[in-house]
């Protein structure tokens, strides 16, 4: 690949991604996509879309990899987030290098804009809306009578607790997908938080990243990783409905060591399985 040049440099790029951070409900996908449409709307760039570094659907590979089937051979990547931390900065160079690397993309050139705290237009957007705050009613108006629900003070039945990582890393090899799927399949077994079956909730980073996507489920201290569909249903109908842990996909604990410092079996006593590749959840095709 070419080293750029001040002209290169210069280029307009054809494709744009904005990368958002997911969570819970339709509202961050909605902000988003409000991001998206105003940068269409510029009609500056050709391609323009969005993704989400964790807890989200479309994850960042993906969408690189349908902005470059779409013709896209310079790309810029924009963090429309706030904080990027540390860790977060120093990761998302090495996550776009491994996908340019995995899909032999060596003539396509991407670019990561500054993280949007670092530009001092963010300042002028928070004073906007600090100015624009003090025509909004105060918080008590209108408010509902009581603002606790009872729902939220019991820990609800369960006989399995599964912790299905989406983080970042994981997020990237498409566990937000692989999170809904699994939460498909325990749905058409009669096996979800309804049922007192299988409490599922999905989690930030779990920490060994490498094995990812990655799932623990308790009480047994079952770790499962390089998760696909299949594998997820094979969790399902053997763990959850029969209680029978699937060994390849169980990734090994550490030995553990008891009071006196003797060294015992993990708890799992789980060996290395191989699942191969992660499934692709399906297609994301660009808008341009």
């Amino acid at each position: 690949m070419t080293v750029d040049t001040p002209e290169c440099s210069a280029r307009i790029p054809d494709a744009v991604v904005l990368l958002g951070k997911g969570g819970y409900g339709d509202w961050p996908q909605q902000e988003l996509d409000r991001m998206v449409d105003a940068v269409r709307a510029g009609g500056r760039y050709r391609i323009v879309e969005g993704a989400f570094i964790d807890q989200g659907t479309p994850h960042l590979p993906k969408v690189l990899r349908a902005c470059v089937d779409a013709g896209a051979r310079r790309i810029v990547i924009a963090p429309v987030f706030v904080p990027v931390e540390r860790s977060l900065r120093e990761w998302l160079p090495k996550i776009v290098r491994r996908s340019l690397k995995k899909y032999h993309l060596d003539d396509v050139e991407v670019v990561l804009a500054d993280a949007l705290g670092d530009h001092p237009a963010l300042g002028h957007a928070v004073a906007r809306v600090v100015d624009d705050a003090a025509q909004k009613e105060e918080v008590r108006a209108n408010a509902p009578p009581r603002d606790r629900a009872d729902t939220w003070s019991h820990i609800p039945e369960h006989r399995y607790h599964a912790l299905f990582c989406v983080g970042p890393r994981c997020a990237t090899l498409g566990s937000y997908e692989l999170w809904q799927h699994l939460r498909d399949r325990l749905a058409e077994r009669g096996l979800n938080e309804d049922s007192g079956r299988v409490l599922v909730v999905r989690t930030g980073c779990l920490f060994p990243c490498n094995l990812g996507p990655v799932m623990v489920v308790y009480p047994d201290g079952a770790w499962y990783g390089a998760l696909n569909r299949r594998a997820v249903d094979e969790i399902v109908d053997e763990h959850f409905v029969h209680g029978r842990p699937v060994e390849p996909h169980l990734r090994p604990r550490p030995r553990q060591r008891d009071q006196r410092g003797q060294v015992g079996a993990a708890p799992n006593g789980a060996c290395l399985g191989e699942t191969g590749e992660t499934g692709d959840p399906g297609e994301f095709k660009p808008v341009h």
